[in-house]
């Protein structure tokens, strides 16, 4: 069975803690497929994502400020107007 190519881009070394980094960019693994890293939203490990957990807030992160929002209609955080 033909592996997922996610699984290459996220199991490389380097790449295993790539759950907050995905919260700051939904799109890390295409971004770094096509090698558009300079696109990348970087997770800056300020645990705001995380910090909620125990008070059961909504997720946030300060460099996705999209991030639970996903319940939107016509929601597309890759389209940024110009």
């Amino acid at each position: 069975m033909p592996r997922n190519p996610c699984y290459d881009l996220l199991f490389e070394p380097g790449q295993i803690g790539a759950a907050r980094p995905s919260i700051a960019d939904p799109f890390l693994p295409r971004k770094m497929a096509e090698g558009r890293e300079d696109e990348i939203r970087e997770c800056i490990g300020c645990n705001l994502c995380v910090s909620g957990d125990m008070l059961d807030a909504p997720i946030r992160c300060t460099q996705n400020p999209t991030m639970g929002e996903e319940w939107r209609k016509d929601w597309h955080p890759e389209r940024i107007p110009a």
